[in-house]
């Protein structure tokens, strides 16, 4: 009896610190996602230039 009153103390608590910093972790998570998403952008787009660079130096048009 003594072991299923700790577990739901042990459950109870980890919910608790999960719903109360949980405005924290998700502002963390929002951030980084969008710094991922920059990065990335910023990379494709430096790739397609980098594409359409060569492609306007060898003379081939686009369409």
């Amino acid at each position: 009896m003594q072991i299923d009153q700790h577990a739901k103390e042990i459950v109870d608590g980890t919910l608790g610190v999960g719903a109360i910093t949980s405005p924290l972790w998700l502002q963390f998570m929002q951030t980084t996602i969008g710094l991922f998403m920059l990065f990335g952008g910023a990379v494709l787009l430096a790739l397609r230039l980098a594409i359409a660079w060569r492609e306007w130096r060898h003379g081939r048009g686009g369409g």
